[in-house]
């Protein structure tokens, strides 16, 4: 089951020399070594810097991230790989197929699939031919955009074996950022833990789980050190943006605890649960556990956030609430029962929408008799305040917002006006 990668289609050609001009040869010596040769896609000697890994030809990064070897390199066209890179101190006597990726410096890449390394002969295989060199491509690396059948089910991850390379699932889409050409295989791990192979795409890019193969049977993980708890955040209710109801901005921020954050094992995904034929929220990067996420209205939007780290999978949920844009002015200060000081500076405060003119008026009384205070106030939207000295008086008042067309818009609440010393 193969998936191909193209850049772009001029590159098709390239694609198809990537891995040829294999060298026969080979001994039985232990440290038997093999020269892993880069080229450009002319064929020149390519002079390489970064990192060369071994990895097992079948390892899940979900499961086993990290590579049985890296070597760094700078300026090389080659590299020297002995028998002891491939099966370590122990050695062993079993044939055994290997992957070698190169990664640049400057975002450049190769990947040789299937090198076979047999101790009991010394020997390495590499596309059915015995070889002691083997020339790769270096290529600049590419992306890819597929879609997997099935649906939007948990936490799903889709990895090419044998490499580090894994993304998650997202509303049945995945992208690969930057990973070496060529033709790969796809395996999906499911929310389950379950791992299958998937059909080799059509021009539409888009992957099935092949349901006549079985999935890969595997060792099961090693029981968890640290029971594996996630936290999406607190209930929060948002006033919408400025502009009357547009568009909302918010930070998504998750922990998790029990694991490390960095642990390439570690799967996380934001997901907005369904409300019906309500809003959709868009979320930036929902495979980070911080994020941002645009509310298009107001209204209720509900998330869950889920972590997967086999055998471990949980998930928490958070509410936000995108307020409607508020039609009028509401006093937030002074607060009903406050108290000021005549001769004092207090601060007047509301918050509303914007208002071209607002008239501010005081009632020393209650609310039964109104005299102006402040007239032709400017009104912005959201936080609006201005500084006022009561007179010497002892009262329960009010102040109110009036428009220009003598409209009352907002009463605030009863407050207290206590005696102070005068200016």
């Amino acid at each position: 089951m193969k998936a191909r990668f193209l850049a772009f289609a001029a590159l098709s050609a390239c694609l198809a020399g990537c891995f040829q001009d294999k060298i026969a040869g080979g001994s039985s010596e232990v440290d038997n070594p093999i020269l892993v040769a880069f080229v450009d896609s002319t064929g020149s000697d390519f002079s390489a810097s970064g990192t060369v890994s071994i990895y097992l030809a079948g390892q899940n990064p979900a499961l086993d991230p990290y590579p049985l070897l890296t070597k760094q390199v700078a300026n090389v066209a080659s590299v020297k790989l002995t028998a002891r890179d491939f099966v370590g101190e122990a050695g062993g006597d079993s044939a055994i197929a290997y992957n070698i990726l190169f990664l640049g410096d400057d975002s450049v890449g190769a990947l040789l699939q299937s090198v076979t390394y047999d101790p009991s002969t010394g020997l390495y295989t590499f596309a059915a031919a015995k070889v002691s060199e083997i020339k790769t491509t270096v290529a600049p690396l590419v992306g890819y955009e597929g879609s997997l059948g099935g649906g939007d089910t948990g936490l799903a991850r889709v990895f090419i074996p044998g490499t580090p390379f894994q993304c998650v699932v997202v509303d049945s889409g995945f992208t690969f950022d930057a990973i070496p050409r060529g033709t790969f295989s796809l395996r999906v791990l499911g929310g389950d833990g379950s791992e299958r192979l998937l059909k080799p795409a059509g021009s539409d890019q888009h992957h099935e789980i092949d349901s006549s193969k079985p999935p890969i049977d595997r060792p099961p993980p090693p029981p968890p050190s640290q029971n594996l708890t996630v936290f999406a955040g607190y209930d929060v209710s948002l006033p919408s943006s400025a502009g009357g109801g547009g568009p909302t901005s918010y930070s998504l921020y998750g922990t998790v605890q029990g694991a490390d954050p960095q642990d390439p094992r570690l799967g996380v995904k934001w997901r907005q649960l369904s409300q019906g034929p309500g809003p959709k929220a868009n979320i930036e990067r929902p495979t980070l556990l911080n994020t941002r996420v645009t509310f298009p209205q107001p209204g209720a939007y509900q998330f869950v956030l889920t972590a997967h780290l086999l055998p471990q999978k949980v998930a928490d949920t958070v509410l936000i609430v995108i307020e409607a844009p508020q039609e009028n002015p509401v006093f937030k200060a002074p607060s009903m029962g406050s108290r000021i000081y005549a001769w004092q500076f207090v601060t007047i405060v509301w918050e509303g929408p914007k208002k071209d003119t607002l008239h501010l008026e005081f009632s020393p009384d209650g609310g039964t008799d109104w005299y102006p205070l402040f007239f032709f106030l400017p009104s912005k939207q959201g936080i609006n305040n201005i500084d006022w000295r009561p007179v010497d008086t002892t009262s329960t008042a009010r102040l109110r917002l009036k428009n220009t067309g003598g409209t009352v818009v907002a009463t605030g609440p009863l407050f207290e006006i206590r005696h102070a010393s005068g200016p």
